[in-house]
């Protein structure tokens, strides 16, 4: 197999990289790395793999003239410009729901410290101070109403550990066919009003961004436990700590913040509340666990092994699976814009190698779309770039005999 150049950073499981090398990859693993030296290194890389700190900005995008993929190590991929990927023709993909059952594991023992002030007691204990007294009060999960927002792969897990407590389970969703029959699907103010306890599960974006303001919790149940491990981006600081200073919540419990590292001057980094345990802060950590982090990798190597052996496109990616496994001489990936006649020019390049099927689909209308060929014989260096000067395509990969 012809070796592919991958670079991976922000400490990606070390496994990622053994196993890419085991079969052929070039595997370049880096820490981390200023956005200015990763924008002069990029082009020598078919592939880059981060975890959350990297920033794969539009300039690190268009610097990557040989990139074909970009991989999320994770669930979120705020960090990645997705849209500037899609125009560049590079598939930008995440690994959505390897490390699910971590983060819900994380999220119901915190609901549970919250509700019980365990974390008061904690804190007092380690100041030296026997605060038995000051953990009164607490509250049992039983009988509780739990609202879950968001009820993708993190959400059904929670949804799932929940069971055994004896709670009443409602959710909000924007995509409705995600929900599980069996949990009453409410409107958003009505799941605010009803919860105890609302636990975030959404992805960041325009829809979501700051959907936890100052309106809306003003409107929370009395003694509300708010729990934040999807991103900070999507509650406004400010109208929290006003929410618990005016008792309107109990508690924010919170794994992920609006600027990671958390800095030390932020609004969140507020003593008082934190000694009282109604402000429990945690350094991204639901994600950290060993079993989450060789998931999410194995996730990753799987899905590089599926486009760079398989010509499969990332599960994890915008775009829709191809239809049919590739089993002909040669395949063809090209990545072009969703312009009328693109696809049928590329078909005609390919048509002397005799074209047993084809398929065209898109991340969106009028964006960026892929076709894909398998022929019957192997495509010549020539036809290939043809096709590759043609004015509206991107990118392309193309396989013959089971090779890259």
């Amino acid at each position: 197999m012809v070796e592919h150049r991958v670079l991976l950073l922000d400490g990606i499981d070390d496994g990622v990289g053994s196993q890419l090398r085991r079969i052929g990859f070039e595997v370049v693993y880096v820490k981390s790395m200023e956005i200015s030296q990763l924008v002069s290194e990029i082009a020598r890389f078919e592939m880059l793999a981060v975890r959350s700190a990297t920033k794969v900005t539009r300039e690190v995008l268009t610097a990557g003239k040989n990139l074909l993929l970009v991989g999320r190590a994770g669930t979120g991929m705020d960090n990645i410009d997705v849209a500037a990927a899609n125009e560049l023709g590079i598939l930008a993909f995440n690994t959505p729901g390897a490390n699910a059952r971590s983060v819900a594991e994380c999220v119901i023992g915190q609901i549970i410290s919250a509700l019980h002030k365990i974390s008061v007691g904690s804190i007092a204990l380690a100041r030296g101070e026997w605060a038995k007294d000051g953990c009164q009060g607490g509250r049992t999960l039983e009988d509780k109403t739990v609202g879950i927002v968001g009820m993708g792969y993190i959400g059904k897990w929670v949804a799932r550990l929940l069971e055994p407590f004896g709670v009443k389970v409602i959710t909000y969703e924007f995509n409705v066919s995600t929900v599980l029959p069996w949990i009453p699907l409410v409107p958003f103010d009505q799941l605010v009003a009803e919860s105890d306890v609302i636990t975030l599960h959404v992805p960041l974006n325009d829809q979501t961004k700051l959907m936890i303001n100052q309106e809306i919790l003003s409107r929370v149940k009395n003694g509300a436990v708010l729990v934040n491990f999807a991103r900070g981006g999507l509650v406004d600081d400010k109208a929290v700590l006003a929410a618990l200073q005016s008792g309107q919540l109990a508690s924010y419990v919170a794994d992920t913040f609006n600027k990671e590292p958390l800095p030390s001057n932020h609004s969140l980094n507020n003593p008082e509340l934190i000694a009282q345990g109604r402000l429990v802060l945690t350094p991204h950590l639901s994600v950290q666990s060993v079993e989450a982090q060789a998931s999410v990798g194995q996730a990753l190597v799987e899905q590089t092994i599926g486009f760079f052996q398989y010509g499969q496109i990332p599960w994890g990616s915008p775009f829709p699976q191809i239809p049919f496994p590739w089993q002909e001489k040669s395949r063809l990936i090209v990545l072009h814009c969703d312009q009328p006649g693109v696809a049928a020019s590329i078909l005609g390049l390919v048509a002397p190698a005799n074209i047993a099927r084809s398929h065209t689909d898109r991340s969106n209308r009028g964006g960026t779309a892929y076709t894909v060929v398998d022929a019957d014989q192997k495509l010549e260096a020539d036809q290939i770039q043809q096709i590759r000067a043609l004015s509206d395509v991107l990118r392309l990969a193309s396989w013959s005999n089971n090779h890259y």
